[in-house]
């Protein structure tokens, strides 16, 4: 495998505050207890997880651009996320009737997948056979994000899920926060050339497409409560251009929830 290109220079600043390290918890905390009390970093972002090193941490240059948030950590990846991120994610999740667009940054300590601590559902994603494709560790990653920030765990993977007719299918579907939830997984990249408004364009136009009909054709046994469409993003200037993209396609945003994970550290060969 080979190692992501790293982040760029002059990223979003470093988070105020310290460090909490614990057997069981850790978070970058607000530099002072009144931006707590003000709700600007609140303390229901902290997220469990494995003791890691501070060195971990102080090595990952932010990617993206958030000005407030939390960090979720473990030995062998971490994630980034705004503000209210999850508390948001998990509302927007019982709003089923209501369309929503989320995004967070995701980094891995290492490019070896062997020394990646998996999940029982991811590892149930990497060892099923799917429906073809080389993309298989952009859904297994996605898995294990959902799992390490919103407790998912898999129902269904995506050779198990059961349509009606042929046409469109959904990568896997998960139980979270007492829902089924429809999971596609999709990556915003390209090989030659700069991604451009009409890649991003495109390429929602088919996925969100796809999932609208996936939704509509799955048996009643598999069905869901809604979808995620989360969204492997190769480089931090393409997510403007899918929120552009995204806000010019509102006949088909349903009730999709769309997720955009700008890839950080150790992440590069996904998109190869």
């Amino acid at each position: 495998m080979l190692p992501a290109e790293p982040p760029p220079v002059g990223g979003a600043p470093h988070l105020g505050g310290s460090l909490a390290l614990g057997p069981t918890l850790c978070a970058i905390l607000p530099s002072s207890r009144k931006e707590v009390e003000k709700g600007i970093c609140p303390l229901d972002l902290i997220v469990p997880c494995e003791s890691v090193p501070a060195a971990t941490i102080e090595s990952v240059e932010p990617v993206s651009t958030f000005k407030t948030g939390s960090i979720s950590v473990r030995k062998d990846m971490m994630a980034r996320l705004p503000a209210m991120h999850i508390p948001d994610f998990k509302k927007n999740l019982r709003e089923l009737e209501t369309p929503s667009f989320k995004i967070n940054e995701f980094h891995l300590t290492t490019s070896d997948v062997s020394k990646l601590t998996l999940s029982e559902s991811a590892l149930r994603v990497l060892n099923t056979p799917n429906a073809g494709g080389n993309s298989v560790w952009s859904e297994v990653l996605s898995m294990e994000l959902l799992s390490m920030l919103y407790s998912a765990k898999l129902e269904n993977t995506e050779m198990e899920l059961q349509y009606m007719m042929e046409g469109s299918i959904t990568d896997y579907s998960v139980k979270m926060n007492g829902f089924v939830i429809g999971v596609s997984v999709t990556r915003a990249m390209k090989y030659r050339g700069v991604f451009s408004y009409e890649d991003a364009l495109a390429l929602l136009t088919k996925k969100m497409k796809g999932v609208l009909k996936s939704s509509e054709n799955v048996v009643e046994e598999h069905k869901w409560s809604k979808q995620v469409l989360h969204v492997w993003v190769q480089e931090p200037y393409m997510v403007a251009l899918v929120e552009q993209a995204y806000a010019a396609l509102t006949e088909l945003h349903s009730n999709t929830l769309v997720q955009l994970t700008v890839c950080g550290e150790n992440l590069g060969w996904i998109f190869k």
